[in-house]
């Protein structure tokens, strides 16, 4: 096992993985009234572990990736970063390698506050495992139960810890590890769309215009908060948005397909509507056609190298760490625009591979299975497929 393989799969070594991949009735249940009438569609519970475990086996892979920030800053390749985001990464950088995240992220206050995010990731109170609610378009909207969760996790690292050093990384890990929550969600929503994509939504006993409600269901409940005429908007073509939406993202794929440069010498099969395998000089790999590398990039982002199954997953935990690195600084004055580029360059391309997931599943493939999920870098993804 490569040394990166280890930092990023921790929580391979504490339970037995499955032994096979999973399909679709495994991941996914279509919810029906008395009636007949499509009510939700869920992500079943498929992971053995508790709340507890997931959030100590969390905080312990980011320690261990602390730990060897070194190693990583080698696979990093920031030629097209600007001039002013390489600077901060080198800021940040540093700043991990003074400082050991154990002590930070073991006060037992932070590890209460995480525990609190991961267990309301299976409360009953608000279920964050319902992927569409195909009759309700309000049913995403900001829920402030869901909401409460984060604002109650933050108190509580807030009066644990102030103004001290060490506050504003351990806030953006809680806030990190509540997106990742819903990241769970987009993620299983790649992967059911791949599969009505595919086979048709027959095939899961749907009838053509419950599947567009379902994609309906979806595409409005990644809506942000503040564009409020998006949302007034799927309102109003309900039967079609999510069709529509859905549509835009086919075109998208075929634009990047047409405008592609010569980063592949090779053009091999498309994998779904997201993803194509080619080859870039000797390496096999699998890009995006959907997310591009970056928010300033139009270059194909890489979803899959056969080669170095584990590369992928090294960088993103780098990028995650230069993230913590900034609010390690004197002074945390964290940069919103670092963020959002850093965020651009792994989180979006993350939340689209649950549509690989779906590739690789019909493949049964299982080891590039269990390298999907853990490239995610998401506790969440990694226990519902690899466990």
């Amino acid at each position: 096992m490569s040394r990166i393989f280890a930092l990023v799969s921790t929580l391979a070594l504490i339970a037995p993985v499955v032994t096979h991949a999973r399909n679709f009735a495994d991941f996914i249940t279509v919810e029906r009234d008395r009636n007949s009438q499509i009510t939700k569609v869920v992500l079943n519970k498929t992971s053995k572990f508790s709340s507890q475990m997931l959030a100590e086996d969390f905080i312990s892979r980011i320690e261990m990736a602390g730990e060897e920030v070194g190693f990583l800053e080698n696979q990093l390749e920031k030629t097209d970063w600007p001039k002013e985001h390489q600077k901060k990464a080198e800021e940040a950088i540093s700043y991990l390698k003074q400082v050991d995240l154990k002590s930070i992220l073991e006060n037992s206050e932070i590890k209460k506050a995480f525990g609190l995010i991961f267990e309301a990731s299976e409360s009953g109170t608000h279920n964050f495992r319902v992927l569409a609610v195909p009759n309700d378009p309000k049913y995403f909207d900001s829920n402030e139960t869901a909401l409460k969760v984060i604002h109650q996790a933050s108190g509580i690292i807030k009066l644990a810890m102030g103004n001290s050093y060490g506050a504003a990384l351990a806030l953006f890990v809680a806030q990190s590890a509540f997106d990742m929550i819903l990241e769970r969600r987009i993620f299983f929503q790649n992967y059911l769309l791949y599969h009505l994509e595919k086979y048709g939504p027959q095939k899961f006993g749907l009838t053509e215009a419950e599947a567009d409600l379902v994609k309906s269901s979806i595409f409005e409940s990644r809506i942000p908060w503040w564009k409020f005429w998006e949302r007034t908007l799927a309102r109003q073509k309900w039967e079609r948005y999510g069709h529509d939406m859905h549509l835009d993202t086919l075109i998208a794929a075929k634009r990047s397909r047409k405008r592609e440069t010569g980063e592949l010498n090779q053009w091999e099969k498309p994998l779904g509507f997201a993803f194509h395998a080619g080859q870039a000089g000797a390496n096999k790999l699998i890009v995006n056609m959907v997310t591009p590398r970056s928010v300033i990039s139009k270059k194909l982002s890489h979803a899959f190298e056969f080669s170095s199954p584990t590369k992928i997953a090294s960088l993103r935990m780098f990028y995650f760490l230069l993230q913590m690195g900034v609010r390690l600084a004197p002074v945390p004055v964290v940069s919103n625009v670092f963020d959002f580029f850093v965020d651009s360059l792994y989180i979006p391309q993350r939340q689209m591979e649950g549509a690989l997931l779906g590739y690789f599943d019909d493949e049964n493939s299982d080891s590039e299975c269990r390298a999907v999920a853990i490239q995610t870098i998401n506790p969440f993804i990694i226990a519902e497929v690899l466990f």
